[in-house]
């Protein structure tokens, strides 16, 4: 027999998934307590055409992420030259 204390299924998943309740698991202000939106901090390099951004080690060992070209829109972007061809620059002069 069921008790009657236990929600059925249907109505736990409602209570869940209501958005007037304050549930941490649907919170749509997630990330607003950054200070910077990663989108702003992806620049477009002048020589390759990459898109580029510095990013903490525990995302990428090299501390730089390099996105392929046409996956990201370039509206909006700032133009800065990469690391690399900063570094392949300095090669050359040397």
């Amino acid at each position: 027999m069921l008790k009657e204390e236990t929600l059925h299924i249907i109505d736990y998943i409602l209570d869940k998934t209501n958005p007037k309740k304050n549930n941490p698991q649907m919170s749509r202000v997630r990330h607003e307590h950054r200070k910077k939106k990663h989108d702003d901090l992806i620049k477009i390099c002048i020589n390759c055409g990459h898109m580029w951004s510095k990013v903490p080690d525990w995302v990428d060992k090299s501390l730089l992420k390099i996105y392929p070209i046409g996956i990201i829109p370039k509206i909006g972007k700032k133009y800065k030259k990469c690391p690399l061809c900063s570094a392949l620059e300095i090669r050359r002069i040397k």
